[in-house]
C-alpha cells in the first residue's frame, strides 16, 4: 500500500518531500518485458534501467530474470522483470565474476586442528 497525501487515514513518518518514492524498488512480474518497453519508448517515458538480463543465485543454481526499471511521476522506481529460468551454478564463474569469495564449508577445507574455515 502506498500513502496518498490527504486521503483517508494517513500513517505519515516524515514530511512528503518530493520525490515521494524516493528509495522504494517496487517489483512487478510480467508474463514479457517488450510490450512495456515498446510502450515506454512510443511514449518519450526515460527508462531508468535499460532491459537486461540478470543472473541471481540461490544455492546451487541460479534464477535469471529479464528487467528494467522505470521512475514513475511521484519518484517510484518499479523493476518489471520476467523469468529466463534457471541454470547449474558454475561456482568458479561466480566467484570471480562477483569478485566474493565462497566461504561455504565444502568450498574450502579446514585447517587441520583448527575451528574455523581457512582459504
Amino acid at each position: 500500500m502506498l500513502e496518498q497525501e490527504g486521503v483517508g487515514r494517513n500513517w505519515v513518518t516524515a514530511p512528503f518531500d518530493r520525490p515521494l518514492g524516493r528509495g522504494v524498488n517496487l517489483q512487478v512480474a510480467v508474463p514479457s518485458i517488450e510490450p512495456l518497453v515498446e510502450t515506454l519508448r512510443e511514449a518519450d517515458w526515460p527508462l531508468f534501467m535499460e532491459p537486461e538480463v540478470k543472473w541471481y543465485r540461490t544455492g546451487q543454481t541460479e534464477v535469471g530474470v529479464v528487467q528494467f526499471l522505470v521512475q514513475d511521476p511521484d519518484g517510484y522506481l518499479i523493476r518489471f522483470q520476467t523469468s529466463a529460468g534457471r541454470r547449474a551454478l558454475d561456482q568458479s564463474a561466480w566467484r570471480v565474476r562477483s569478485g566474493i569469495p565462497c566461504v561455504h564449508p565444502r568450498c574450502f577445507p579446514r585447517a587441520p586442528g583448527s575451528s574455523s574455515w581457512t582459504p
